[in-house]
């Protein structure tokens, strides 16, 4: 196992929590190198250490949460039950899911990421269009919570949802 150095950590760390701050308040577009750096208290040389530029830095914010994602929806399906909520299961709630959807291009590779997960796990063929509606649900109900439209507990949303998941577990899983 290769260590990482426990500076190298907090600074990657810095510099995420800062990126995420700052993508809460406005565009990927309008968030400066400096202003980021600042923001975490890094140094540009620093910066440039770890990541070629800011675009390169986001790529690699995205593919982290997507993989950290991946991971736990995985973990999670291998205890799901039929009948159990599937909007629970795979609608994640941290604040970070919501926030990414202002980088371009992140609600897609999402949706990519939470089809192929739930086809590995409901591999019945027939299940492919009621995947595919359910994963654009999922990203939609995520860009809801963003825009602050839908409220961010999981059992108010579960309430408001209740007869879609009826739906999804009638006519589709």
């Amino acid at each position: 196992m290769v260590k990482t150095d426990l500076r190298v950590l907090k600074t990657q760390m810095a510099l995420e929590n800062a990126f995420l701050e700052l993508l809460s308040e406005k565009t990927l577009e309008k968030i400066s190198l400096k202003e980021l750096v600042d923001h975490a208290v890094v140094g540009k040389g620093t910066f440039y250490l770890h990541y070629k530029d800011l675009n390169t830095f986001s790529e690699k914010i995205v593919t982290k949460s997507l993989q950290e994602y991946r991971d736990s929806l995985r973990l999670k399906l291998t205890s799901y039950q039929k009948g159990k909520s599937l909007l629970e299961l795979v609608l994640p709630l941290e604040q970070k899911y919501q926030i990414l959807l202002a980088i371009p291009g992140y609600k897609s590779k999402f949706t990519l990421t939470l089809r192929q997960i739930l086809l590995e796990h409901f591999v019945e063929a027939d299940f492919l269009l009621g995947i595919d509606l359910f994963v654009e649900n999922i990203a939609g109900i995520l860009a809801l919570l963003r825009s602050g439209n839908l409220p961010s507990d999981l059992e108010q949303i579960q309430e408001s949802l209740t007869n879609y998941d009826h739906f999804l577990h009638k006519y589709l899983f």
